[in-house]
C-alpha cells in the first residue's frame, strides 16, 4: 500500500516458515520532504496491545535517543500498524502520527521496543553510514 506511493523503501520479512513471536518493522518509507512512514507487522498469532511499545529515533549516528514516542492502540494478528509524519503530502493511511520521531533522514537508526527490550530496528545505532544504509534508506 505505502510502497506504491513512495519510491524509497525497504521491506523486511521473517524467514520462510518462521512465525514471529514479536512485532517487526515490515516497511520503512523515506520519501522526499515529510513523506515518511514506518509499518509494523504483527504475525504473532494474536492481537497485540501497543501500550508497552515505543519507537526511538537515533539521529545521524548518535548512540543516544534523539526522539521517542509511545505507540497507541492494538494491532490484530496478520495486520500492520503504520506511524507516519503529520506533514506528509502523499495519502499515507496512518494509525498514528508522530512528527518528532517520524522525521528521519537516510542515516538515522530506528528502534522498536517492547518495554526496555529491543524487538526490531532499522539501521545501526551509534553508526553514521553517510547518505544511506546498505540496501536502501537514502536521504531524500
Amino acid at each position: 500500500m505505502i510502497a506504491a506511493l513512495l519510491p524509497a523503501f525497504v521491506v523486511a520479512a521473517a524467514p520462510a516458515g518462521a512465525s514471529p513471536t514479536e512485532l517487526l518493522i515490515s516497511e520503512y518509507v523515506e520519501g522526499g520532504s515529510f513523506n515518511k512512514a514506518l509499518e509494523i507487522y504483527n504475525g504473532t498469532g494474536g492481537s497485540v496491545d501497543l501500550s508497552s511499545y515505543s519507537l526511538e529515533l537515533y539521529s545521524n549516528g548518535s548512540p543516544t535517543v534523539s526522539q521517542s514516542v509511545g505507540l497507541v492502540g492494538t494491532v490484530a494478528d496478520g495486520d500492520v500498524f503504520v506511524i507516519a509524519h503529520g506533514s506528509a503530502v502523499l495519502p499515507i493511511v496512518a494509525d498514528q502520527i508522530s512528527s518528532a520521531v517520524v522525521n528521519w533522514n537516510g542515516a538515522d537508526a530506528i528502534v522498536l521496543r517492547n518495554g526496555t527490550t529491543v524487538v526490531d530496528s532499522f539501521g545501526d545505532v551509534g553508526h553514521d553510514p553517510g547518505t544511506q544504509w546498505p540496501g536502501g534508506g537514502q536521504n531524500d
